[in-house]
């Protein structure tokens, strides 16, 4: 019969010290493997809640973008519309500026026309307002109550030289018709004159001048 050899004792010991070094040679590197994958791990879970973070921040932004976005259309529509208004309105004021041109065109040819009358008009003439302040008078007038511009113009009628015209009935059919654009025929009135004496005078007419806010004499 033949017999199973034995090993030194030298020898097993040998070779079972180097397979527990291999062994925890593999041990360490399956630790740090183990170590590194779960590095990997929670760098990979910290990647993923930035992004996370980082979408939803994308998503705000994208929000605020277009409420933006909207804000910027509503602000455009509402300029478009200021716009048009004041279109609107420019064109409105050229039109009221043609309109007031145009009046006051009218308003000139009616002052030159009432000038020409006035200056035509022999018999003495005085052109009042509705306050019955004398606005002014031709120069007839002028010359027969021996009198200038500067004692007459802007003087209440009843105060021209020092009350020579304040007659009661005379102011008061003047108070009455001035007012009502009616007119009056043959008003007589007897006065003393420093200047010139004792005149009757027949106050027959009266001239309506709408665009100089007066009545005539």
């Amino acid at each position: 019969m033949f017999g199973r050899s034995k090993l030194p004792r030298t020898g097993r010991t040998t070779i079972q010290s180097e397979g527990d070094r291999d062994f925890q040679k593999l041990k360490q590197e399956l630790e740090a493997t183990r170590a590194f994958l779960q590095a990997t791990i929670e760098e990979q879970e910290a990647a993923k809640e930035e992004l996370k973070s980082a979408h939803e921040e994308l998503l705000s932004a994208n929000e605020e973008f277009q409420s933006t976005n909207e804000e910027l259309e509503t602000a455009k529509e509402e300029l478009q519309a200021a716009n048009e208004e004041l279109i609107t309105t420019n064109d409105e004021l050229r039109n009221r500026n043609r309109e007031l041109n145009q009046a006051n065109n009218a308003l000139r040819a009616s002052r030159d026309y009432a000038e020409a009358i006035i200056a035509t008009v022999r018999e003495p003439l005085l052109i009042l307002n509705k306050e019955l302040r004398v606005v002014r008078a031709n120069r007839s007038f002028y010359e027969f109550f021996k009198m200038g511009p500067e004692e007459i113009e802007n003087q209440l009628l009843h105060e021209i030289g020092g009350g020579q015209w304040d007659n009661p009935s005379l102011r008061a059919q003047l108070e009455e018709i001035v007012p009502a654009d009616t007119s009056f025929v043959e008003f007589e009135m007897v006065k003393a004159f420093p200047q010139i004496g004792e005149k009757v005078l027949i106050l027959s007419k009266r001239i309506d001048f709408p665009q100089m806010n007066s009545a005539a004499t």
